[in-house]
């Protein structure tokens, strides 16, 4: 019988997102899938020294130990690199949020108890599926022996449910782009509905996507970063085997844009890169804030917070939308009451990567338009455009 590390260890923690929604569309898939998925995880667990403590724990989620917290970070990115590859036989691609944490826990009938325990699940509910959510004690081990091309990426302070002690959250980046580390391929983890991944097709080059969010409670500032695989540009032979220059890709018109809803809630949509280098990730934040000094409260009649979309208008995607996501909690379509008190500003952050450019042109050859719209019974929109070229 394997020795379980005891004292201080890294805990890791899994779980599928809309599993429940899952099995009930689709339960014979779902049984496969879950097979499959277990194998998965217990093989890269065990492929970097940890052990699986716990299967099944609460719905669809593993927990894992580790006496090395360098391991645990590396078997969350192998984890979830291994799920975005798999074939799923299900209608939506099985996607698992992660929580790793660092601390010391009691080990007890082949178990682990204790308050660290409870923070590792709570961290991992903040997440989304696709994403791996560290705290700041694994983050500083881990700082020097990150797995190759991750970055640790911070999200800010977030108070927990149920625990006193708020946590300052990060989130690991596969494949991101990072200041000094060149260019490197973003993690695949978000399907697109048939009828939309046409869009993304640009003379035959197709782009993949991802997202990730966090949602900004009180005065912390949550954020999920999307992330989308942009196309790598190509080397210039005339320039020898050394760094290549990454051309300009395109500009922003505006860096934000804002709209004000009628209980006084503004909507923003902004982002800091007015230029955009070719390959380049760009990030965006939509806020929502009340700028006044009484608590404002907003129904939100579906469900859903914001949307966000990618519309084009010039190019050979011209009239298409090549992109949507909405931001909602739960399964049930019920309606969702949030609450602002002055000052509060609710945060959605991510990365957005643009299709790549298939034609060079010296004019501007495609506009592409991001428009945030908050969902209520009189929506609200705000949008910035995003002018491709020169090349």
């Amino acid at each position: 019988m394997t020795q379980l590390p005891t004292g201080t260890v890294t805990l890791l923690m899994t779980d599928i997102e809309g599993s429940t929604r899952l099995w009930e569309l689709a339960p014979d898939a779902m049984r496969g899938a879950l097979i499959r998925h277990d194998a998965i995880v217990t093989s890269i667990v065990d492929a970097h020294r940890g052990t699986v403590v716990r299967s099944r724990g609460e719905g669809d989620s593993f927990f894992g130990i580790f006496a090395r917290a360098s391991d645990a970070v590396a078997a969350a990115a192998a984890i979830q690199l291994a799920l975005a590859t798999e074939p799923w036989p299900t209608p939506l691609p099985l996607r698992v949020r992660i929580g790793v944490h660092t601390g010391e826990a009691e080990l007890r009938e082949g178990d682990y108890y204790g308050s660290e325990v409870n923070r590792c699940a709570r961290m991992r509910a903040l997440a989304h599926g696709g994403q791996v959510l560290i705290s700041e004690v694994t983050a500083n081990l881990v700082r020097r022996s990150l797995p190759a091309n991750a970055v640790l990426h911070p999200l800010g302070t977030h108070r927990l449910k149920d625990i006193q002690q708020p946590e300052h959250v990060f989130e690991l980046l596969l494949n991101a782009k990072a200041p000094g580390r060149g260019p490197l391929a973003l993690l695949r983890g978000l399907s697109l509905a048939p009828h939309l991944k046409g869009a993304m097709v640009a003379g035959g080059l197709l782009v993949a996507l991802i997202f990730a969010i966090v949602i900004v409670s009180g005065s912390s500032t949550n954020q999920d970063a999307v992330r989308v695989e942009p196309q790598k540009p190509a080397a210039n032979p005339s320039l020898g085997a050394g760094p290549q220059p990454s051309p300009i890709y395109g500009r922003f018109t505006k860096l934000q844009n804002d709209a004000v809803h009628r209980e006084g809630i503004r909507l923003r949509l902004a982002t800091p890169e007015e230029i955009v280098q070719e390959g380049q990730a760009i990030p965006l934040v939509i806020h929502l804030e009340n700028p006044l000094t009484e608590t404002r409260r907003i129904t939100f009649p579906e469900n859903l917070v914001v949307d966000l979309y990618v519309r084009s208008l010039k190019g050979p995607d011209a009239g298409r939308e090549v992109y949507r996501w909405s931001e909602g909690r739960g399964v049930a379509v019920k309606p969702t009451p949030m609450e602002w008190n002055p000052g509060q500003d609710r945060t959605f952050s991510f990365l957005w990567a643009p299709p790549p450019r298939t034609v060079a042109s010296d004019q501007i050859r495609a506009e592409y338009r991001i428009v945030a719209v908050m969902r209520t019974d009189d929506p609200i929109e705000a949008w910035i455009d995003l002018q491709v070229g020169p090349p």
